[in-house]
């Protein structure tokens, strides 16, 4: 007999723009256009690569991964966020 143990997973906060071995605020990781956090881009880790976007890029990425979906799939994500932005709505009344 096998017994199930219930081991909590502790996941920290992470803030790129605190971490010293992200690039956050300096460039942009395609283009190396430097922008900091008043500008709106993305930053994180790809895998171990510590990686920032800026806005251009960012939009020019988003577009390539909508290209590459179906029209099926693109709906599915878009009935999924306007459920959750009709449940944010109702939370908030």
């Amino acid at each position: 007999m096998s017994e199930e143990m219930n081991v909590p997973v502790v996941v920290p906060e992470y803030n790129p723009a605190t971490d010293p071995m992200h690039p956050y605020g300096k460039a942009c990781s395609v283009c190396s256009t430097e922008f900091d956090e008043d500008e709106w881009g993305i930053m994180g880790w790809l895998g171990i690569l510590p990686v920032s976007f800026c806005v251009t890029c960012t939009t020019g990425i988003y577009n390539m991964v909508l290209q590459s979906l179906d029209v099926e799939e693109v709906e599915m994500i878009l009935e999924e966020k306007r459920a959750e932005a009709a449940g944010e709505v109702t939370q908030q009344a």
